[in-house]
């Protein structure tokens, strides 16, 4: 559990170090560059996401990532974890070590009452694009709902042979 954290970290620095240096590199493959809230919005082919944009539309690749982050919290919400492995790769880590849920079942995902997205950025190259934003969650603990909370994300995707998977998720609450 802490070396999927510390890589995690790890992926994280290395894209951070890539944005700053696309906004510096104008020979850069990183498309686009990040992109902070302003004025106009996106919103996902789902209920789960918003994507915060500057520009009138999103690429084609942002589009298929925000598509994928709303069914991935449609998935979770749902607690279906035979859609989760198909979005999530092999190897996926994430830091959500939340053990107070309801477990009744084999099923260990926590029960998500309420939970939405809104994208931040979206960063991508042909084979990783990085989200982040931050996510409104409440989830049914000890037989009672919990507070609505909010909680920054950073989602790593990999696209192999042609298919996009989650490969690891960091959360930080505020």
């Amino acid at each position: 559990m802490k070396l999927s954290i510390v890589v995690s970290l790890l992926l994280i620095s290395t894209c951070l170090r890539a944005q700053f240096k696309s906004r510096t590199d104008s020979n850069s493959s990183m498309v686009p560059a990040h992109r902070p809230m302003n004025k106009s919005f996106y919103v996902g082919e789902g209920k789960n996401i918003v994507v915060a944009s500057t520009s009138p539309g999103l690429m084609a690749i942002e589009k298929e990532i925000a598509s994928l982050e709303d069914r991935e919290a449609e998935a979770l919400k749902k607690r279906d974890y035979v859609a989760l492995t198909g979005f999530w790769a092999k190897d996926f880590s994430t830091d959500d070590a939340s053990t107070d849920h309801i477990v009744s079942s084999k099923n260990s995902l926590p029960y998500y009452t309420v939970l939405s997205r809104i994208i931040e950025s979206i960063s991508a190259t042909d084979s990783t694009a990085f989200t982040n934003g931050r996510e409104q969650f409440q989830i049914l603990a000890n037989a009672s709902k919990k507070d609505l909370q909010e909680r920054k994300f950073f989602h790593i995707w990999s696209n192999k042979n042609g298919t996009w998977k989650l490969t690891s998720k960091v959360h930080i609450k505020e």
